[in-house]
C-alpha cells in the first residue's frame, strides 16, 4: 500500500494467548451485555480445549446443562 510509506509507527500490542488470572477460561455471557457471549482466556491450551469449549458453549447457548461447573 503506497500510502503507508509516509505512515508513522505509533505503538504495538499483542495478546496472542490471553489467559485469566486463575488459569480457568471464561465461558459464558459477558457481564452487562445481553447479546454477547465469550469463550476466551484459554492461554496456551486454546487448541486443546476447543472441542470441549464448543460443546459447553453450545449447551449454554441452548440453555442445557453442561456437565461442567462454569460458574465464576
Amino acid at each position: 500500500v503506497p500510502a503507508t510509506r509516509s505512515a508513522r509507527f505509533a505503538r504495538s500490542w499483542s495478546g496472542l494467548r490471553p489467559g485469566t488470572a486463575d488459569g480457568k477460561p471464561f465461558i459464558g455471557p459477558a457481564p452487562g451485555w445481553s447479546n454477547l457471549f465469550v469463550a476466551a482466556g484459554h492461554f496456551r491450551n486454546g487448541l486443546l480445549w476447543s472441542p470441549a469449549t464448543a460443546i459447553i458453549t453450545a449447551d449454554l447457548l441452548e440453555g442445557k446443562a453442561t456437565g461442567f461447573d462454569v460458574e465464576p
